[in-house]
């Protein structure tokens, strides 16, 4: 009963535990990886088994085949894979007759294989379990030793050669971390290109993989295209919605994929802003605005200074990509113009300190009631009359056509 309990909670953990890494795992991601893996192969055509009869003096015993594997792994395209195989595979057959008669008979065989594998899940479904298949082929170097031995003498016999084969199969990868996964397949084996003679056969193999290199690209940054190069602080309501430059992303995935930029200009941001995420299709190309969000800083701009347009650039697909770009600003002194008459209006704003004295010196000699709409006209008319009277004239906007 403890046993079965132990039990029971192996299986509970491993289930939590690959369930977790389905947050962080998403796929073959790494370009290349190496691996060791333990296979079972009979390649002694007989069934792995130990009998006796006659009260022990005879005897069969048989071991069908098992060894170890070497293999490596490159990525060719998307979810093609170059793979290469090394293993060494032996089994025993042994008989005893009598006590007397004693025939041995080991088998080994070598094959050095060279194939193509696919991943069946792309990378944008968030699964440790990423299936496989595969297939290949190379040479495959085979040696059997038999000995028979009667009473003290004994005769032994060496051969050897180099077959030629394929094989294809199909196994599965569960992927722990972007650089370690558990690996088990099933594989059949054509040696000399033949069903079911000789070393031809079924194959079952499981081990461990670790992986490197860079992960696969799922976008690409064509264009970072400032459209606001110089920022002028007396703007700051301005820019908080108009597009500080734009991001030509493209998606080279092979499926769609959602992009989202954020944006931070250092020591003038209040907090990074996003832009959303943004749908592109496959082998398309999104021209995405960039914007930002200031503080009290840009309003205390006294001098010109450079500044830095930070983006984050956040791809999602099933697994999360990030990619960091910068560009080049210009902050202008908050007092500063660039000369566009339209932005005149961003320099007098109802809050300003010296507007609100001055309109409460003109009015405050005033009877005026601001309980009414009446009241609040009368307080408008005076305040426009005394600029006036300043010498400061009202002029209508220009009538241009399409502006």
């Amino acid at each position: 009963m403890k046993a079965r309990w132990i039990y029971l909670l192996t299986i509970v953990l491993l289930a939590i535990f690959l369930l977790t890494a389905e947050s962080f795992c998403q796929g073959i991601s790494r370009s290349s990886g190496i691996g060791l893996r333990i296979g079972s192969w009979n390649v002694t055509n007989h069934p792995t088994r130990i009998s006796t009869s006659g009260y022990g003096k005879d005897a069969v015993v048989d071991i069908g085949g098992a060894g170890a594997w070497f293999y490596f792994f490159s990525r060719l395209y998307n979810n093609w894979f170059f793979e290469f195989n090394l293993g060494a595979v032996g089994g025993v057959h042994e008989e005893h007759t009598n006590y007397i008669i004693k025939n041995t008979e080991v088998s080994a065989i070598v094959p050095m294989l060279f194939g193509l594998r696919y991943d069946l899940l792309s990378t944008r479904f968030p699964t440790a379990f990423q299936p496989y298949l595969c297939l290949g082929g190379g040479p495959y170097w085979t040696t059997s030793t038999k000995t028979e031995s009667v009473l003290f003498t004994g005769q032994q016999t060496v051969e050897s050669s180099l077959k030629y084969g394929a094989y294809t199969g199909g196994g599965i990868n569960i992927v722990l971390t972007s650089w370690f996964a558990f690996n088990f397949d099933l594989k059949y084996h054509f040696v000399d290109f033949e069903f079911e003679k000789d070393y031809s056969g079924l194959e079952f193999g499981g081990g461990f993989t670790f992986m490197w290199g860079s992960k696969r690209e799922i976008f690409q940054i064509k264009e970072i295209r400032p459209w606001v190069t110089d920022l002028y602080p007396a703007y700051y309501q301005f820019y908080n919605t108009y597009p500080l430059a734009y991001v030509s992303i493209k998606n080279v995935a092979g499926y769609p994929i959602e992009v989202n930029i954020k944006s931070n200009i250092r020591h003038y941001s209040e907090r990074p802003k996003d832009s959303g995420f943004v749908r592109i299709d496959r082998g398309k190309t999104e021209h995405i605005p960039v914007t930002a969000i200031f503080g009290k800083q840009l309003l205390q701009a006294n001098q010109r200074e450079p500044a830095v347009l930070d983006m984050e650039i956040e791809a999602r697909a099933g697994r999360t990509l990030k990619r960091q770009v910068s560009a080049q600003i210009t902050i202008h002194s908050r007092n500063a113009w660039n000369g566009d008459t339209d932005k005149l209006i961003y320099f007098v704003t109802r809050d300003n300190e010296e507007i609100l004295k001055l309109s409460r010196e003109i009015v405050s000699e005033k009877e005026i009631n601001d309980n009414d709409a009446l009241g609040k006209f009368q307080t408008a008319q005076i305040i426009f009359d005394e600029l006036k009277n300043r010498g400061i004239h009202y002029h209508s906007d220009p009538n241009i056509a399409f502006y």
